[in-house]
């Protein structure tokens, strides 16, 4: 005898009567996110991924205790207490894989981004192929973190939004001391450093006008990390996502390419390590267990004018960063003011992110998406026009290079701000379905 459905039930059976794939394995998790366990790896691939992930968390409990006792004896508190949290964690990764849950993944790429800290720190300063080795071990490792069952999500969870503030934390950190105390605070206070080059861990310091415009960038990367942890859905992060995996990415391996300008006797080279190795990994996670239907079809409601705008803005500033990252000494000869080599390549990462960004959201067109991405750039164009204002001493008004750097800051602004905010949506094509 038939009985009769709820409503949650009929919609239910509904939907998996016409669309099965998306219905099968799909479970509202605890604060709402529909939860998709759709992984295709195979039983024993699984297994190999947790045996590999276990073994190399324990083998790197040899190299945190070499780490812990180095560093304890020269009085380096951070990096002894973020040690002593890894060896904490780790046995806890080595079970936990076997039934893995987001929990666990979390741990697990904490564990990896320290322990590849040590293994960094182990092999420019002590020069130990067994650095070299357990990095390898790292990368093994986060490769086998993906073949775990993990539950896939089609949101934005709890985790993701802590993790968006994380990094907003660090580039707020990066934004206060650049672009309003590049010099300093002046209080005498025993957690605040000494200025700008205090508060970084590069080894030149960093000329004042220089450190407003790194905390410029560094405050458009913070507005936009506050928005991915308010967005509503995972449409209104996504991009956000891929910037966060784009802007440290890119900046860690222009670390790894010059060591040589890193004081790992300087207490916050040991908080760069560890974030521009944790973040990247773990952006790369959060996108890697989203599914690509997560996003709805393309309907595209910005106009065509505004989108061509931002694919030529994204084309010149991903050709600028490249430049900057292989060329830094062409760029010194027409850059407005005086720029260093290893500047050059820093600011690389951050035209590189932007540059994609703008890219990515162009082939898109849609207003919602694009807000992180627009918000992003806003910030940073108004902070580096501020900054450039405060110290336009430092500028040669005779040459064209000087108008063309405070036009781009200019056109940034607008070109975000009129279609995302100042403009009414354009009306996107109709649903096919």
């Amino acid at each position: 005898m038939p009985t009769a459905l709820s409503g949650h039930a009929k919609r239910h059976a509904d939907c998996a009567a016409t669309c099965p794939r998306k219905a099968v394995g799909m479970a509202p998790s605890d604060n709402g996110d529909m939860v998709m366990h759709d992984r295709k790896s195979s039983l024993p691939a699984r297994r190999l991924a947790a045996l590999l992930i276990a073994l190399v968390a324990a083998a790197q409990i040899v190299g945190l205790v070499v780490c812990l006792r180095a560093v304890w004896l020269e009085g380096r508190g951070v990096a002894v207490f973020f040690d002593i949290v890894a060896l904490v964690l780790t046995p806890w990764v080595c079970i936990g894989v076997w039934r893995p849950s987001r929990g666990v993944a979390w741990s697990a790429l904490f564990v990896m981004a320290w322990n590849a800290t040590v293994d960094i720190w182990l092999w420019s300063v002590h020069g130990s192929w067994w650095g070299v080795a357990a990095l390898a071990g790292n990368v093994v490792a986060f490769v086998a973190l993906l073949l775990l069952d993990v539950p896939r999500v089609s949101g934005v969870t709890v985790g993701m939004r802590i993790f968006y503030l994380a990094v907003a934390s660090l580039t707020g950190y990066v934004t206060f001391y650049g672009l309003l105390f590049p010099t300093g605070t002046g209080m005498p206070w025993r957690f605040m450093a000494a200025g700008f080059d205090a508060a970084l861990p590069l080894k030149s310091p960093v000329p004042t006008l220089h450190a407003r415009i790194i905390g410029a960038a560094y405050f458009g990367a913070t507005v936009g990390c506050v928005r991915c942890a308010l967005a509503r859905s995972w449409p209104a992060a996504w991009l956000g996502t891929w910037m966060i995996l784009l802007w440290t990415g890119i900046l860690m391996l222009i670390t790894v390419l010059r060591l040589d300008a890193f004081a790992w006797n300087n207490s916050p080279v040991w908080f760069w390590f560890l974030a521009y190795l944790a973040f990247p990994a773990m952006a790369g996670w959060i996108i890697w267990n989203h599914p690509a239907d997560a996003l709805p079809p393309v309907r595209p409601d910005l106009a065509m004018m505004w989108r061509m705008a931002w694919a030529v803005q994204g084309a010149a500033l991903c050709g600028l960063a490249l430049v900057m990252l292989l060329a830094p000494a062409l760029v010194a000869k027409f850059w407005p003011w005086a720029i260093p080599p290893l500047l050059s390549q820093i600011y690389s990462g951050p035209a590189a992110t932007f540059g994609i960004g703008s890219l990515l959201a162009a082939r898109r067109g849609v207003r919602m998406e694009s807000r992180v991405f627009g918000c992003a750039m806003i910030a940073f164009g108004a902070a580096g026009l501020a900054a450039s204002l405060v110290h336009r001493g430092k500028f040669d008004f005779s040459g064209p290079a000087t108008w063309i750097w405070f036009a781009v800051l200019v056109v940034v602004v607008l070109i975000q701000a009129i279609p995302l905010w100042l403009l009414p949506a354009a009306k996107a094509p109709p649903r096919l379905d």
